[in-house]
């Protein structure tokens, strides 16, 4: 599978590795493909990853995953020119800083929802948003696979998700059409607050048990 990568920071940078491992090429969207951080990615990643300006990466790519920063994904999606067809995978959190240096949420912003308005006619899907980039460079924990929930209104997008989730060690479960992208933004507020402001460190993650 082609995948470009609109924010090869943390996460998306994390997602490009695993991905390049199991067989996908991987374009790095970047606004200056020949920045030094990068460039070095892609030696890493040779032969199998290239960077190039957004909107060429992006037309080259049948998947495109955000992992932008939430105040640069509009700007970024806006150079990613026309995603018709395609499939956006979005890995966002609408997160600001308090007054105390904390994050939060921004009230009453849904990214996922946010992003499929902005995308009309684009089979948006919310997922790699509920933990950090430590524990998608390598989800293998003791007994039960960590889930990674996602939402779609789209089958085809769905099973495209489901098995890039996979190819990172993960247990994707569908957990609703695309209005639930809030609800997953919040998962993803309870794991940054677990990781980081009650002292469980970032390398956890949920599970999804079955009997």
């Amino acid at each position: 599978m082609k995948i470009a990568i609109i924010g090869a920071g943390n996460v998306g940078g994390v997602l490009a590795r695993r991905w390049v491992q199991t067989g996908n090429h991987v374009f790095i969207a970047s606004r200056n493909p020949q920045a030094g951080k990068v460039q070095g990615l892609i030696e890493e990643l040779a032969p199998n990853a290239e960077a190039l300006p957004i909107d060429q990466a992006c037309a080259a790519a049948d998947v495109v995953l955000l992992s932008t920063p939430w105040t640069a994904a509009r700007e970024a999606l806006t150079q990613a020119g026309d995603l018709a067809g395609k499939v956006l995978l979005d890995a966002t959190n609408p997160l600001m800083e308090t007054e105390g240096g904390r994050l939060a949420l921004i009230p009453g912003e849904s990214a996922g929802l946010q992003v499929a308005r902005w995308l009309p006619g684009v089979e948006v899907v919310k997922i790699f948003n509920t933990v950090g980039s430590g524990v998608m460079a390598d989800a293998r924990f003791s007994g039960a696979r960590p889930v990674m929930l996602y939402a779609t209104d789209s089958e085809r997008a769905g099973e495209i998700a489901r098995r890039l989730a996979e190819e990172t060690w993960f247990d994707p479960v569908h957990a609703g059409g695309i209005e639930y992208s809030a609800h997953l933004e919040h998962f993803g507020m309870i794991w940054i607050n677990l990781a980081l402001a009650q002292g469980h460190g970032t390398d956890v993650a949920f599970a999804l048990l079955r009997r």
